[in-house]
């Protein structure tokens, strides 16, 4: 049978709707922040710079501008998870210098980590809001597990503290990320790491 050029045209028209209509429901960040996902993953493989100094200024950057998408899409999983790699690819690259008390002596470990936690709390709260959107995405796990695990271990009378270190809340995490996605090499590995760490070694993954 054939077809009439209007029916065709329709058709095609029909098509097209449908095409754009599919691509409008990937999250913005998809074609928002290509260039800041890109940097973001390069680190995250590895990447070794040439001149950090140029690379801080450049992951400082593109962090901004992924923390002003966000103010606008908020909801914006992926994009969230772009803010954390460069968050902390942002913290590694920038020399801090040791923390002292006000008789200028170094501060004990407990103070350190204090003044770490704060300086990454904003990661923490992306993802927890991130996991409210999508509970069953691992990678939100994961990336929790490492920001938790970013912290020093601290131990009262040879026994982890659970009130002071952020071992246990890294445990949680990776655990639930590996339950989630069990075959992946990169959730056990960050689980068994911390199992190690908290001194469970009969449970490590």
């Amino acid at each position: 049978m054939r077809r009439s050029w209007s029916a065709v045209v329709g058709g095609v028209v029909v098509a097209s709707m449908l095409v754009l209509g599919a691509c409008s429901r990937d999250p913005a960040s998809v074609r928002e922040l290509a260039a800041e996902r890109a940097l973001a993953d390069s680190l995250v493989r590895g990447f070794t710079p040439s001149d950090p100094e140029s690379l801080a200024r450049l992951v400082t950057a593109a962090r901004e501008k992924t923390k002003k998408f966000l103010t606008n899409h908020r909801d914006d999983v992926p994009a969230a998870v772009i803010y954390v790699k460069l968050r902390l690819a942002q913290e590694a690259l920038t020399p801090h210098e040791a923390p002292v008390d006000s008789a200028g002596m170094p501060l004990d470990h407990f103070s350190r980590a204090a003044i770490s936690k704060v300086r990454v709390t904003d990661c923490l709260e992306r993802l927890d809001h991130a996991i409210k959107r999508e509970p069953k995405n691992a990678d939100l796990y994961y990336w929790k597990s490492l920001v938790h695990g970013l912290f020093e271990p601290i131990f009262d009378k040879l026994a982890l503290d659970p009130k002071r270190s952020q071992l246990p809340q890294a445990v949680v995490a990776a655990g639930m990320a590996v339950s989630l996605v069990p075959d992946s090499a990169s959730y056990r590995t960050a689980l068994a790491t911390y199992q190690m760490l908290t001194g469970d070694d009969e449970r490590v993954a």
